[in-house]
């Protein structure tokens, strides 16, 4: 069986992260570690706590790591494409040791895309949770905002975990109350994606394969100059990703 590892970024719905790690070890999975991904903002950090303890109650043999990044929220380009990069870094060393869960549920949709974006340069599986009653989970979840924090700040947060059971009913509740929806992803060949370098780097439009000038060019990354390509502020963001991965 493959080990596997989970990398999933976090926003203020921390049970479709427990939610999802319990169908994949009722599935039989062999999941061994889950990478959160959460911005310094105060109720993030602490979901990113809750995660980590009700796994660590549930799951001990499970390794589980959080990559914080260094601002509250994702709310601008630069925010966005440092994100991007950071989420390369993260699944980079991974391409080589097993199977990849990439769980699109949580944080900002910006979060979510572009995490599903990189599963087509270094592959993984893409899923989302859905809950099947969305206002009963977040009722719960205004109803435990106190308890959260107070974990979060608790000296033994394992300790007060198990001594609170609306806490685990919070974040495993039971399969039917949740779907598990698996996304279509298509790798990128690494010969298509050195063509997509070459292009942003500059290029003559002749001399690029797959009609790449024009395609580029339709998405905003190129312009076409006497026969040349030429980058774009966007463009020459996307290449510093591409630098790393081709």
């Amino acid at each position: 069986m493959v080990m596997a590892t989970l990398v999933a970024p976090l926003g203020l719905s921390p049970p479709v992260v427990t939610e999802f790690v319990q169908w994949l070890m009722l599935n039989g999975a062999d999941l061994r570690r889950v990478v959160l991904m959460a911005t310094r903002e105060k109720d993030v950090l602490a979901g990113a706590k809750l995660v980590e303890v009700a796994l660590r109650s549930r799951y001990p043999s499970l390794e589980v790591s959080e990559v914080l990044l260094d601002y509250q929220d994702v709310d601008d380009q630069d925010k966005a494409f440092d994100f991007l990069e950071r989420v390369i870094e993260v699944l980079e060393p991974l391409r080589a040791a097993g199977k990849t869960y990439l769980l699109i549920s949580g944080g900002r949709k910006v979060m979510s895309v572009s995490l599903a974006l990189v599963s087509q340069f270094l592959p993984g599986e893409v899923y989302h949770v859905v809950m099947r009653d969305i206002k009963v989970i977040n009722l719960k979840l205004e109803q435990l905002r106190a308890k959260i924090e107070e974990l979060y700040e608790s000296e033994d947060p394992l300790s007060y975990y198990r001594a609170n059971e609306d806490l685990e009913e919070l974040m495993f509740p039971a399969l039917s109350e949740y779907e598990v929806i698996r996304l279509p992803t298509i790798p990128y060949p690494d010969h298509v994606l050195s063509e997509v370098k070459r292009a942003l780097e500059g290029a003559k439009k002749g001399e690029l394969e797959f009609n790449m000038a024009v395609l580029l060019s339709m998405t905003g990354l190129v312009q076409i100059a006497e026969g040349r390509t030429v980058a774009t502020e966007m463009g020459r963001r996307v290449l510093r990703i591409l630098e790393r991965l081709v």
